[in-house]
């Protein structure tokens, strides 16, 4: 199977969906997909969502908004 033949879903745009067996003999072909054409790719292992690869873009603006240090009330949680 080729990458371009995974399944996609999602809502906003297209998210490529790839079993992780498949995602590791294709990695160079998905983080090329993600760094040129903006693809974001699921990898599933056992048929759930385990990870993405994405633009670092994407990667970086998601950790800016969720970088922010925990309050006491969290840690104790």
């Amino acid at each position: 199977m080729r990458v371009d033949d995974a399944r996609d879903s999602g809502h906003i745009g297209l998210m490529q969906r790839i079993p992780l067996a498949k995602a590791k003999s294709q990695l160079s072909a998905l983080v090329d997909g993600a760094q040129h054409r903006g693809k974001r790719t699921i990898i599933l292992r056992h048929g759930k969502p385990s990870a993405a690869i994405v633009p670092v873009e994407v990667a970086l603006a998601s950790t800016s908004r969720q970088a922010r240090p925990l309050t006491s009330t969290q840690v104790r949680a």
